[in-house]
């Protein structure tokens, strides 16, 4: 049943910036060729499957996404899955409206220091490249959903972010997430003028010993990294 649903689901789950809809099975048709649109449509489907092995359908038709185990540690690839149990989540996590806004929203969200001007999608593209820019790119993918882990929408568009508990002791990353939620915040964060102005500011904001200039997003990159330099 979940094969037949994937394949044969009617629903729109992508439209791209020039507004042409998309069922899954367009997405796959489009994933077979070779050209940009192409490699667009095999990204969007791996991302599907990518965040359907750690998450569960429920009975109401919400999906609950797992982030960490009950130790605290990030949940790692399952060895193996259920393949009805896993298309069946596929579909439902594409026929989500935060996976749809996340992956269909025509927002500038990120402007590179060339003046390049990006939005999910394309940062998602960029991502999946082994390159200075597809590390960048992840890299901002990940401080959208890091920071989305621990704030919250409210009605006016706003987003608040828990720092502590009401004992005063920090916030830790919650077990498990509604991954329509989830993806709702990342949306919302990535599209506030601070988080827009925080990514894409070109000022220098740190020079090391050696004369090294960096700006933030420089620094969110060496972040990353187990190194000295990284650590700083």
């Amino acid at each position: 049943p979940g094969a037949q649903s994937y394949l044969s689901g009617t629903a729109i789950v992508f439209v791209d910036a020039n507004g042409h809809e998309y069922t899954r099975l367009d997405l796959m048709e489009l994933a077979a060729l070779e050209t940009a649109e192409g490699n667009r449509a095999a990204i969007i489907l791996g991302w599907y499957s990518g965040m359907a092995l750690n998450s569960t359908v429920n009975a109401n038709g919400t999906v609950t996404m797992q982030i960490t185990d009950a130790a605290g540690n990030p949940v790692t690839t399952p060895m193996s899955v259920d393949l009805n149990t896993f298309l069946q989540t596929q579909v439902a996590i594409s026929e989500l409206p935060g996976a749809q806004s996340y992956l269909s929203g025509t927002a500038i969200v990120f402007r590179d220091a060339s003046g390049h001007e990006y939005t999910r999608i394309d940062l998602m593209e960029l991502a999946a490249l082994e390159t200075a820019e597809g590390n960048r790119a992840a890299i901002i993918l990940g401080w959208y959903s890091g920071m989305a882990l621990n704030s919250t929408v409210n009605a006016n568009g706003s987003v608040t972010m828990q720092i502590t508990d009401a004992a005063g002791n920090p916030v830790t990353t919650p077990m498990s997430v509604d991954l329509n939620t989830f993806l709702q915040t990342q949306v919302a964060i990535s599209e506030l003028p601070g988080a827009q102005s925080y990514l894409s500011g070109t000022a220098i904001v740190f020079v090391d010993g050696n004369g090294h200039e960096y700006t933030r997003i420089d620094l969110m990159e060496l972040a990353a990294l187990e190194t000295a330099e990284g650590n700083r």
